[in-house]
């Protein structure tokens, strides 16, 4: 069982790998939380493409599934790690880390803890998340997760691995991504895997 704590709407959540909904949750690994993503923060998006158009951007967000949206880092090492995914099968080619600038301050679902970095499946988690979401009256009604959280005015906030430190992703969906301004790109190059310096 779980419990809403102090009023703020967390809830913690555990790591098992057979958690399928709120109420299953066993141990405090990772808690769900309204929080927010401040206005003026600094997000990282790793691109294969030189100039981020975000009429295309909003289009991919259309994509079918629970988790479809695009995805930004607050930690510039984050979004780089998605290099390779760019790369040619040598792992050589340039890919261009984008900079933007958050417009407003947005309302956002957040998770932490093993459990949100791995420890499930896609599926399992954005299930378990819908539960508290219709727990704390925010239900999205049947939506992928989202698309219903996009109708909402939020943004999801969570881990993208198990290590420490900073490393969360935030994904827009496709109205929320009007909440961005660009600032800039870089370019890397690589070859074998490997910036070349």
């Amino acid at each position: 069982m779980y419990s809403v704590g102090n009023g703020n709407g967390s809830v913690r959540i555990g790591q098992t790998s057979g958690v399928s909904s709120v109420n299953d949750a066993q141990s405090n690994e990772g808690p769900i939380v309204f929080g927010k993503v401040e206005k003026d923060a600094t997000l990282y998006k790793c691109s294969k493409f030189e100039n981020f158009d975000m009429a295309s951007a909003k289009e991919g967000c259309d994509t079918k599934g629970e988790w479809a949206g695009q995805y930004f880092a607050y930690n510039k090492d984050v979004s780089e790690g998605y290099a390779n995914d760019y790369l040619n099968d040598k792992g050589a080619g340039t890919v261009y880390m984008h900079e933007f600038k958050v417009t407003n301050e947005l309302k956002s679902l957040e998770t932490s803890g093993d459990y949100f970095a791995g420890g499930s499946s896609g599926d399992v988690k954005s299930g378990v998340i819908k539960d508290f979401l219709h727990e704390n009256s925010e239900s999205i009604n049947g939506q992928e997760l989202i698309k219903g959280l996009d109708d909402k005015g939020m943004v999801y906030v969570g881990p993208c691995d198990k290590e420490v430190g900073d490393r969360r992703e935030v994904v827009f969906g496709k109205n929320m991504l009007d909440n961005l301004e660009w600032v800039e790109k870089t370019s890397v190059d690589y070859k074998d895997y490997s910036k070349i310096e």
